[in-house]
């Protein structure tokens, strides 16, 4: 078998050959290339991912929404029912009274329900975004966890007197969560709170007057509730203070007579016992009696004349 053999020629040429190869791929890289904008294929793949980037939020956002609309639903309907608790549990025991341990049994499945309820409501709420809830909900659900959960009924509570955008929807806040502090011992908290609700006349414009006095009366009723006599006759004298203020008209009347009617229990006004007329004849037949003869007593008799 015979051996090839290179010779230095061959070489050479091999070599000349590879330089022109490096040379004519020196000057493909050095051509010019096409502006991005000219470039098609890029182009199309560009606009195809930002349309599925697109069409992937916008699934998300209508996701998001549906979810949030469901939710508002779920809470509305647990919210209605929680606000007739309170008048079924007026109406079982006005029809049962005259039997107790059905008017028990009753109000312990009541209760059972509001707690299940409140809770149910509650965890809606912390799935909601915060601007999604109105100050009514955060109130509403914060009392009807006041005598269950009292560390999330004063967040919700706090959190609608926050956001509250009208003076009923704050003063009413605030007044729940004082009451709550109140049959929480913290009284002084309360009274704080109260404080705040009564300040709301110089918040907002055209402050209800009668806002202001259920504020007054509410503060007394929580006074009267841990036994504060002094606190409530404060409050009375001052809601009296706050009427006679008020400018003569029929806004002034309205709230006279409301005052007049909600604050009898505070004022203590004095008993009347009525006097009953005295029967004319007896009501029953009675065993005539004759009545003992006093013997009258003997009168010295009168000097006779002298003949």
């Amino acid at each position: 078998m015979k051996k090839s053999t290179v010779t230095v020629g061959d070489l050479a040429d091999q070599v000349s050959f590879l330089e022109r190869e490096v040379e004519s791929l020196k000057g493909t890289t050095k051509a010019p290339t096409a502006p991005l904008y000219k470039n098609i294929p890029v182009i199309v793949s560009i606009t195809a991912l930002l349309f599925s980037f697109g069409t992937t939020y916008v699934s998300y956002e209508r996701t998001k929404q549906q979810d949030i609309h469901a939710l508002r639903a779920e809470l509305r309907n647990l919210l209605q029912r929680l606000s007739s608790i309170p008048k079924d549990d007026v109406e079982f025991k006005h029809k049962y009274f005259s039997t107790p341990a059905t008017v028990a049994l009753l109000s312990g499945l009541i209760a059972q329900e509001n707690s299940l309820l409140a809770r149910q409501a509650a965890e809606i709420i912390r799935r909601l975004p915060k601007e999604q809830v109105s100050t009514v909900e955060y109130t509403s659900v914060g009392r009807a966890l006041a005598s269950i959960d009292n560390e999330t009924a004063q967040v919700l509570l706090s959190r609608g007197a926050e956001i509250a955008t009208s003076w009923i929807e704050e003063a009413n806040a605030l007044r729940t969560h004082a009451n709550l502090l109140f049959t929480m011992g913290k009284s002084e908290e309360g009274r704080v709170l109260y404080r705040q609700a009564l300040e709301l006349k110089t918040k907002y414009k055209n402050f209800d007057p009668m806002t202001h006095v259920q504020t007054e009366l509410a503060w007394a009723t929580a006074e009267h509730a841990i036994g504060a006599r002094e606190q409530v006759q404060e409050r009375v004298k001052s809601v009296d203070d706050y009427v006679e203020a008020l400018s003569a008209g029929p806004i002034k009347e309205i709230v006279k007579n409301y005052v007049a009617q909600h604050s009898v229990f505070f004022r203590g006004p004095p008993r009347v016992v009525p006097i009953l007329p005295m029967p004319t004849t007896p009501t029953t037949a009675s065993p005539t009696i004759p009545s003992p003869s006093i013997p009258a007593p003997a009168l010295p008799e009168a000097t006779k004349p002298t003949p």
